[in-house]
């Protein structure tokens, strides 16, 4: 298995690499001259394949992908620049034709394997690298001109590994065949280590979407670091597997921080008695950003491991749709023949009129500034928590600290003249209150 990105040449302009070489005098002037000859009879034959043997112009884009397919070529095959003294440049760019060939070779077969291996999960990033990413690929390598797609990455590669997302292919310093080859490597290992909990895993993500009161379809998540902070975690309190009890983790919780970080560090030297020696070697890779993560857990305490909850039938909401317009008009008739605030704040507590119709009510100025303020003096923790979860739908998900401040208020739609009354309410909130709102909204999940 060729080892990626470890080619002194690697990116390196082939123009850039000769005229080095003739500067510090590894080549004579008289080599110079034949290997720039050479550069150029290369470029020809590129030239006449990409426009199908019918001319021999080109535009300077197309110019420039034709010299870097040479150079991406010529960095494979040289193994040091005197290699340039007396070996053919044709000679060198076919070595490296042939070593993108046989690395091309090693990731169909690795991706064979992972399509085989796959882990049952739906998340997009994920299935898209395997059902089109990849593919598309190895779709373009048939092409007529599939030798220069060899040198170019146009897929996003945008499930982030372990350390992070490729962020346009510059994280890794490699690109094209060399791209895929050093990505998907890693892929498989994360894929294997995942797969050694395939029992549980499912339940896992079952339960990461409860906690966080997300869908993990669009997430850009990576599933090994989840399932790496799960196992460490484990490993500390002498379980195995990746899945927390509630118990486990108020255990884990109220450890000394110090032991458990001595406990993390000594389990990580012990790694390669537990897993495969790939996997564990990799993992290794990533032991302080790890034990970093659980550092900060302890500072923080945020949802950084997910752990079977206890069912609280209290905190998971549904909301019922909006009322046949029947009874709506009849409680919007109603509550307009009423001129008292308190009658109006009873009357909709009585009826139990439902968050939907509650917000089309406020819509039609039932009531003026300061009934609003009456009406949400009478409101519950919970009802007022219902308010802020529709003006954002996304309060209090995904490790998200709830404080109720103007940063929240910053994302309420102003559309609404009841929202500004709404947020006048909420900034004058006791501190009591305050804490128990949040709180509540880091609990509550609407269905």
């Amino acid at each position: 298995m060729r080892t990626i990105s470890t080619n002194h040449f690697n990116n390196v302009n082939v123009l850039e690499l000769i005229n080095h070489c003739k500067e510090t005098q590894v080549i004579t002037k008289q080599r110079y001259k034949e290997l720039m000859v050479n550069v150029k009879e290369l470029s020809k034959d590129l030239v006449n394949l990409f426009n199908h043997k019918k001319s021999s112009s080109i535009s300077f884009e197309n110019y420039k992908m034709v010299m870097d397919t040479i150079s991406y070529y010529v960095n494979h095959g040289i193994n040091s620049e005197k290699d340039l003294i007396d070996t053919k440049l044709v000679a060198i760019y076919e070595r490296g034709v042939d070593i993108v060939s046989k690395d091309i070779e090693e990731l169909k077969e690795i991706y064979h394997q992972l399509v085989l291996n796959r882990l049952n999960v739906s998340n997009d990033r994920y299935n898209s690298i395997l059902d089109e990413q990849y593919p598309n690929y190895f779709k373009s390598l048939n092409e007529y001109r599939s030798i220069f797609n060899h040198t170019i990455a146009k897929e996003d590669l945008d499930y982030p590994l372990f350390d992070g997302m490729s962020m346009d292919h510059n994280m890794y310093d490699s690109t094209g065949s060399d791209l895929y080859l050093y990505y998907l490597k890693r892929f498989k290992i994360e894929n294997d280590f995942c797969r050694i909990f395939k029992e549980d895993f499912c339940q896992l993500i079952k339960e990461f979407e409860i906690q966080h009161d997300v869908e993990n379809k669009f997430l850009n998540i990576n599933f090994c670091d989840l399932c790496t902070n799960q196992f460490i975690a484990n490993s500390v309190i002498n379980r195995n597997g990746i899945l927390l009890s509630e118990n486990d983790y108020e255990y884990f919780s109220k450890m000394d921080r110090k032991q458990v970080l001595e406990i993390i560090a000594k389990n990580y030297n012990n790694l390669s008695n537990i897993l495969p020696k790939e996997i564990a070697q990799y993992l290794n890779l990533f032991k302080e950003q790890t034990i970093m993560g659980f550092n900060n857990f302890y500072d923080h305490n945020f949802d950084f491991l997910v752990y079977e909850q206890k069912t609280k039938e209290q905190f998971n909401i549904t909301l019922l749709e909006t009322s046949e317009n029947q009874l709506f008009l009849r409680n919007l008739c109603n509550l307009q023949l009423l001129n008292n605030t308190e009658e109006k704040v009873n009357y909709i507590h009585e009826k139990e009129v439902n968050l939907f119709d509650l917000l089309d009510l406020f819509d039609h100025d039932i009531f003026d500034e300061e009934e609003f303020i009456e009406y949400f003096n009478s409101c519950s923790s919970l009802e007022l928590s219902l308010f802020i979860k529709q003006l954002n739908p996304s309060v209090g998900k995904f490790n998200e600290v709830v404080k109720i401040d103007d940063n929240l208020f910053s994302d309420f739609s102003d559309e609404y003249s009841w929202v500004f009354y709404f947020i006048e309410f909420l900034k004058e909130l006791d501190g009591l209150r305050r804490k128990e709102l949040e709180e509540l909204l880091n609990k509550i999940k609407i269905n």
